[in-house]
């Protein structure tokens, strides 16, 4: 079993607010989107790696947003994952 927190793709220099105050949403670099084909390319290169490590009755979960899910769920079809839920 795998379980995988990856980047959101959240830090694009926006504000939150937080305990009533304004706050950054930036994370850092890693968390900041490249545009959309290489945050295409970043989720299958590690939806990727995962695959190569898990055994056949493996499984892998996935926590993201809707900023990052679509993405991800793309890759895992495109390499032949069978999605069974989706967790809300």
């Amino acid at each position: 079993m795998i379980f995988a927190d990856p980047p959101y793709f959240l830090s694009n220099d926006g504000i939150s607010v937080q305990s009533g105050k304004m706050v950054s949403v930036n994370k850092g670099d890693w968390d900041r989107s490249q545009g959309f084909e290489k945050d295409n390319e970043f989720n299958f290169n590690w939806l990727k790696a995962c695959q190569d490590h898990l055994t056949d009755n493996g499984t892998i979960w996935i926590s993201g947003t809707f900023h990052n899910i679509f993405s991800v769920a793309q890759n895992l079809t495109e390499l032949g994952f069978k999605i069974l839920n989706c967790i809300t």
